[in-house]
């Protein structure tokens, strides 16, 4: 939500399209068409209410954007394999971040909106699923991913302004982390939550590193990780910029 207008793009298996709504409004678009068109979606609102989505689309990672009247599509990253995990994030600028999983080299993909360019590196391995990026307070991206091979969730903090510095990639928890979603407090430490076998986990920052907590245990069965809103009672500080 953004300007108390609600925003959701999805996958329309019967239409075979990408579609935008505008909840808020009960209005609807296709952004995109075709057999894949759409999947992974991955919705940002710019500060102005400008729409943008990051979707996969055949071999293809894909980004749109809304100018009066339609969209503008337009190919991200060419995909050397199945793309996973999108995130999408817009600065205080209106550009925009993203993230996403190369499930073939099993690296975490970052890349920065410069005009109508993209600046794409990959910023870390082990990835195979479930990124979550948000934006600190001065704009540097924080993401958390997935190794589903040895069980991991994994957190990277960028340090530096320029897109190709200091990153710094640590573990969370090493029994678990898959569907996990990142939020950051107004004081800018990160929370994260995500499954761990039948539970459902928390994991916050302080000066002691990470902390972790099992909020709910279904003991057994399928589990999906809710969203995580910031929370707005963290007290502590994120690193800070080299």
């Amino acid at each position: 939500m953004r300007n108390g207008i609600l925003h959701a793009s999805y996958f329309d298996p019967d239409a075979k399209n990408l579609a935008y709504v505008n909840v808020t409004a009960g209005t609807s678009r296709t952004v995109d068409s075709g057999t894949n068109s759409g999947w992974h979606s991955s919705i940002a609102i710019t500060a102005s209410g400008v729409p943008a989505i990051s979707y996969y689309d055949k071999e293809e990672l894909k980004y749109g954007s809304f100018g009066t009247p339609a969209w503008s599509v337009n190919t991200l990253d060419q995909a050397r394999s199945v793309p996973e995990g999108f995130s999408l994030a817009a600065d205080a600028s209106g550009a925009m971040h993203a993230t996403w999983v190369d499930t073939l080299q099993q690296h975490l993909r970052y890349a920065r909106q410069n005009g109508t360019n993209w600046q794409i590196i990959s910023v870390a391995g082990g990835a195979t699923a479930d990124t979550s990026l948000k934006l600190s307070s001065n704009g540097y991206p924080r993401v958390t991913f997935y190794n589903s091979v040895s069980n991991v969730l994994r957190y990277c903090a960028f340090l530096k302004r320029n897109v190709d510095s200091t990153w710094k990639t640590e573990t969370v928890d090493t029994g678990g982390g898959f569907d996990n979603s990142l939020a950051i407090a107004n004081d800018d430490w990160s929370w994260i939550s995500y499954g761990a076998g039948g539970n459902l986990k928390c994991a916050y920052q302080n000066t002691n590193g990470w902390n972790l907590l099992t909020v709910d245990n279904t003991t057994g069965g399928t589990f999906l990780a809710p969203r995580l809103p910031w929370h707005p009672t963290a007290r502590l500080r994120s690193p800070t910029a080299a």
